[in-house]
Order: structure tokens, then C-alpha cells, then sequence
């Protein structure tokens, strides 16, 4: 009684979670009955209902301070025990429980030991998420030990025996390496293009060794059928699989390949659900959104014609017969798009310059409000104008050799999530005479 067990009731409760007042537990086991208070968030009458299932679930309440805390992963009244974990909540609410399992583990071995626990094993999400698992694991202020070794087995693995990533960069935004998270989600070791591994050598259930130098650079890996095994590896809740809003976020957080990727345009905690996107991040982290490229021989939305026409092999919007004359010398549309956090935009587009435009005739291009391009087209048998351009081939049209295509490109500052793509043009004639139109319309924003 009193907060005292055993014989002689000299020993006092554990009771690890209780706050200040009365503790009740067996007189014989010493196991908690009954709780006055709880400390540290825990609920229940005995103070076993960690409040929280991971460190992020922490952090969105509002806790900031990287220290331990307590996590029940599969929530109160669930049948997986709270456990005690490290929280980096500085650095973005990353979950870590450094285990010294006392003897060799396999992969297998760890993942099931973490899964008891409602954890998995550790999978670097992105490589600032990696430089915070590689301070954690080297602080000797931090679980068993501080050693490089608790990051030698994760939870990465070969979407099929035989799954090679050599010589190239391991992370799951290059489309080319056949290495997965085990939970199908995002991760990121290296952009390193220099290690000849994996190459093919391993079991969908082996992890490869990872080695890192001091800086937490990692600088070997290798696979092999038989998983390496490690007495050190870390168990981690998985939540922090991010999701970035843009292209842009994803190339800064070391995601350089370019390729489809995942985007959660208002958060993690909004309400839109994630989509794909096409990422061009060999130029800096473009996200595309918006493209047509009229190969359907369908279009709509523009202001003068929805008509596509055939030049060739010029696919466009406009041209031969459609936009020329007088009352048809313009064409627009407005594109609008998800609200991908952005302060540039990317025009792309192929102007068609179709059959003989007269002296200094010239064509445009607006962007978002703002004429991005101009050219002056003449026939050649004419006199033209500083910068005018003539001749070009016999494609369609009529019978003048003078179609030209031109690309323009342009880049704007630009926040909003539309914008117009406009083209005009100075000609006079009517459309089976001169005319123009657009093509393969690309818009990226970053």
C-alpha cells in the first residue's frame, strides 16, 4: 500500500508512467493497479495509454523537444505495447528506437522485432532523413551506443530476386533502380553513380550492408543472397514518408532523377489526395502541369478554334485553312492546374508559320499576360525587314515552300495556378493563304 510491494512492502511500485499522488500496485509482482495521475501524457487507470503513435503524431500536438518519449504505434487499448523511442524533432518528427539485439540479426530477423514493437525496419526517406538516422545512431548519448552500425541493415530491398541498381543513384525517384522500400514507400540512400551495386546477386527478404563515412556520406553498399546481419539497426515508425508539394522540394531533398513522382500539393495535412506528376529535375526540379501535344486530333477550350490540323508531321492547333484572316488572328487558352507551391513558369511551344506571310508579318506569343516571343516572317521575293526571316519548306498548305516551325521557350516569375497561352499574328490574308499554329505545349512551374 501506499505506493510500496513485496514481503515487507519495502520495495517501491514501478508504476513508470504515473504522475504525482497514490500509486496502487500487486503486493506480490510489483505490476501497476491503479494510478492517482499520469505523467507525460498517458491515460488509462493505470497509466499505460501512451497518448501518441509516433513522434510525428507528437510533434503535430505540439511537442519540440528532441528527447524520448513514449509511443503505443497501434494506439490505446490496442494489443501492442507503448514503447520508449528517441524523437528528432527538429529536424522533421523522425521515430527512432536503437536496438542492440545481442546477437547477429538478418533482415527478417530486425523486421520482425520491430514489427512486434508496431515499428519497421529503418528506411532513410530522404537524405536529410538519413543524416538525422546517422547522428542518432553515432550518439553514444542516445539507446545502447553510438556506432555507424545501427545503419548497417535497412528495410530496402530487390522488388524481385536478381533486382539490380548499380552504377547508379539509390533512391526510389530513379524509375531505372529495382530496389523498393518495404513499404512501397519513398527512400533515398545515395546520388552516387560510382558503386557497381547492387548487381543482382540477392533475396526479395535480404538487406545489403550500407557502410558511411564519418560525415554520414554512405559509401559502399553491396547485396547478396544470404541477408548481411548486423547485432545494431534501428526501428522506426515509417510515417515520415514524405510527400513533397512540389518538384522543386523533391530535387532539393537530393531526388535528382528526373521522373514521375508523387506530390501533396497542400500537405500532409490537407485534404487533397496525392497525385502524380512529371518532374524534370536534370533542369533544376520542374514540375510539369500542364502539356498537350494534339496528337488525339482533339482539343478545346481555346478562344477563336478547337481545330487541329496535320502539317506534316506537325501536329497543331490551328493552321491550314483555320487562323489567318483578319477576324481569326488570335488564339487562346488559360490552363489551370493544382496548386503547386511556385514562384517561376516554363513555357514550351512549337509556333507553325504556314504558306507566305507578306513583308515584316509577324507572329506572337503571350504567356500569363506577357508577350514572351516575336518574329518577323517575309517572302522571299520581297524586301524584308530587319530580322524578318523567309523561305522554309514545301509541307502543306498551299503551294508557297515557306512553312517554318519555330520553338519558343520562356520562363516568368510567376505564382499563380493558371495561366494563358496566347498566340497572334499580323498577317492579312485569309487563312488558305497565310496562317499559323501551335504545337507540343508544355507548362512547367517551380
Amino acid at each position: 500500500e501506499n505506493g510500496w510491494y513485496g514481503p515487507t512492502c519495502t520495495t517501491a511500485c514501478p508504476a513508470l508512467h504515473c504522475g504525482a499522488g497514490e500509486v496502487v500496485c500487486d503486493r506480490d509482482s510489483g505490476a501497476t493497479i491503479a494510478c492517482e495521475s499520469c505523467a507525460d501524457g498517458f491515460s488509462g487507470e493505470r497509466c499505460d495509454q501512451a497518448p501518441y503513435t509516433s513522434c510525428l503524431a507528437w510533434r503535430d500536438a505540439g511537442a519540440t523537444e528532441d528527447r524520448t518519449y513514449w509511443i503505443d504505434a497501434d494506439g490505446p487499448g490496442g494489443p501492442i505495447p507503448a514503447v520508449e523511442v528517441y524523437c528528432d524533432m527538429t529536424n522533421g518528427g523522425y521515430t527512432y528506437l536503437k536496438v542492440d539485439y545481442g546477437q547477429e540479426a538478418t533482415a527478417v530477423d530486425a523486421e520482425s522485432y520491430c514489427a512486434a514493437r508496431g515499428l519497421q525496419l529503418f528506411i532513410p526517406r530522404t537524405k536529410a532523413h538519413l543524416a538525422s538516422a546517422f547522428a542518432v545512431a553515432t550518439s553514444g548519448a542516445i539507446g545502447p551506443s553510438g556506432s555507424k552500425l545501427y545503419l548497417y541493415i535497412m528495410g530496402i530491398y530487390p522488388e524481385f530476386a536478381g533486382a539490380t541498381c548499380k552504377n547508379m543513384p539509390l533512391h526510389s525517384g530513379n524509375p531505372s533502380c529495382q530496389w523498393e522500400a518495404s513499404d512501397g514507400g519513398t527512400f533515398w540512400v545515395s546520388n552516387r553513380t560510382d558503386v557497381a551495386e547492387p548487381n543482382s546477386d540477392n533475396a526479395v527478404t535480404s538487406s545489403m550492408f550500407y557502410d558511411f563515412d564519418d560525415a554520414g556520406n554512405a559509401i559502399a553498399w553491396n547485396d547478396t543472397e544470404v541477408s548481411y546481419t548486423s547485432r545494431y539497426f534501428i526501428c522506426d515508425t515509417g510515417d515520415t514518408d514524405f510527400l513533397f508539394a512540389s518538384c522543386k522540394q523533391w530535387y532539393d531533398a537530393a531526388f535528382q532523377t528526373d521522373g514521375t513522382y508523387l506530390l501533396d500539393v497542400d500537405g500532409r495535412l490537407g485534404g487533397a489526395a496525392p497525385a502524380s506528376y512529371t518532374c524534370d529535375m536534370a533542369g533544376g526540379g520542374w514540375t510539369t502541369v500542364a502539356s498537350e501535344n494534339f496528337a488525339s486530333g482533339t482539343t478545346s477550350g481555346w478562344s477563336v478554334t478547337n481545330v487541329v490540323t496535320t502539317c506534316g508531321s506537325w501536329r497543331m492547333v490551328g493552321g491550314y485553312n483555320c487562323i489567318g484572316d483578319s477576324h481569326l488572328n488570335e488564339n487562346a487558352k488559360t490552363y489551370s492546374w493544382a496548386a503547386v507551391p511556385h514562384t517561376q513558369a516554363k513555357l514550351d511551344l512549337d509556333f507553325y508559320k504556314v504558306d507566305s506571310w507578306d513583308q515584316s508579318e509577324t507572329g506572337y506569343v503571350d504567356f500569363a499576360g506577357q508577350n514572351v516571343w516575336a518574329q518577323n516572317y517575309c517572302f522571299c521575293n520581297q524586301v524584308c525587314g530587319a530580322g524578318a526571316i523567309c523561305g522554309g519548306a514545301d509541307i502543306c498548305g498551299g503551294t508557297w515552300p515557306e512553312e517554318r516551325a519555330a520553338h519558343v521557350t520562356a520562363t516568368i516569375a510567376h505564382t499563380a495556378s493558371s495561366a494563358q497561352v496566347k498566340g497572334r499574328a499580323t498577317i492579312n490574308q485569309e487563312s488558305h493563304d497565310e496562317s499559323w499554329g501551335f504545337g507540343n505545349i508544355v507548362i512547367k512551374v517551380r
